[in-house]
């Protein structure tokens, strides 16, 4: 009870379940199958701050994506912040949404402010004394919407890198499994081993693909060490 009812990733999870919910099914009833995900990150507490995934098919779908932002703070009146981003970025990855703000993303064109809308009482920068100007009572803000996508007639410009495509994973993973498995020296030695293998094939693997090998980490087992399989995606087949 303790867990859930707390300040804790437990109930901001949640809260952002429910939020995102909540936007979700008003913008499918509205502009269905322009938002593809919604995510609520913990960092928003759940409820104040939200990223949708916007898909644009055609180039009358320019704007859609900012009517979703303003569809998402009437679903929930206590969301502060919108991310926008499009459907090649993942919007679970805060380094990928992050990513989206420094290549897909101008500061004087990009940020759209709704001053004087009303927010959560929890956040202390809802004050009238942090800006007497535009907040009256406890609870009022400014809604921000930040968007990250890219105009549709630029699109061709800002195709993301494409990684080649290994059909051989599997014996490239078998390669760092048997690498690591049976050394009996310390972690350090493991994860020059590692490395080692990761350089030879970097060039030939996608990005997804290297961080499966990252994150194949070792630990002790007695005198050995053994690896913990953890299933990599791919771009190819």
């Amino acid at each position: 009870m303790q867990t859930t009812l707390g300040p804790s990733e437990e109930l901001v999870s949640m809260q952002g379940i429910t939020t995102e919910a909540s936007i979700w099914d008003l913008t499918q009833k509205a502009i269905p199958g322009k938002v593809t995900n919604v995510y609520n990150p913990s960092s928003g507490g759940g409820k104040l701050m939200t990223i949708l995934q916007i898909h644009k098919s055609e180039a009358s779908d320019e704007g859609i994506q900012r009517q979703a932002a303003l569809l998402a703070f009437s679903a929930f009146k206590e969301l502060k912040t919108v991310w926008l981003v499009d459907d090649d970025v993942d919007i679970f990855d805060m380094d990928d949404v992050m990513w989206t703000m420094n290549t897909r993303f101008q500061g004087d064109k990009d940020v759209i402010v709704l001053p004087e809308s009303r927010g959560h009482a929890l956040d202390p920068s809802q004050n009238p004394k942090y800006d007497p100007a535009s907040i009256r009572t406890i609870g009022m803000t400014s809604k921000t919407i930040i968007d990250g996508t890219v105009p549709f007639d630029m699109k061709e410009a800002f195709k993301r890198t494409q990684f080649l495509a290994v059909k051989d994973w599997k014996k490239i993973s078998q390669v760092v499994i048997s690498d690591c498995r049976f050394i009996e020296t310390n972690k350090s030695d493991a994860y020059a081993s590692l490395l080692f293998v990761m350089c030879q094939c970097s060039a030939k693997i996608s990005r997804d693909s290297f961080k499966f090998i990252i994150k194949s980490m070792c630990i002790y087992q007695g005198e050995k060490l053994s690896m913990i399989p953890i299933k990599p995606v791919f771009t190819g087949n």
